[in-house]
């Protein structure tokens, strides 16, 4: 749920084979690809999933079930 295809990730139709083949030639092929993929990917993640982001999260989520 947390890839978006081309915005970090690839996603592919699981148990197809030749889907993931062809999405991964141009990551093989492509070594800038590859590292601006993996910079996107890092840089959602620190910015999703960092330690202030999961705290405030929590902290609305709280407050929510605390409002009802």
């Amino acid at each position: 749920e947390q890839v978006k295809s081309g915005e970090p990730g690839i996603l592919v139709p699981a148990d197809d084979s030749a889907a993931l083949a062809a999405a991964l030639t141009p990551l093989i092929d492509n070594g800038r690809l590859r590292q601006a993929m993996a910079e996107a990917s890092r840089d959602y993640c620190v910015k999703e999933f960092s330690v202030d982001t999961m705290v405030k999260r929590m902290d609305e989520f709280y407050s929510r079930i605390a409002a009802r």
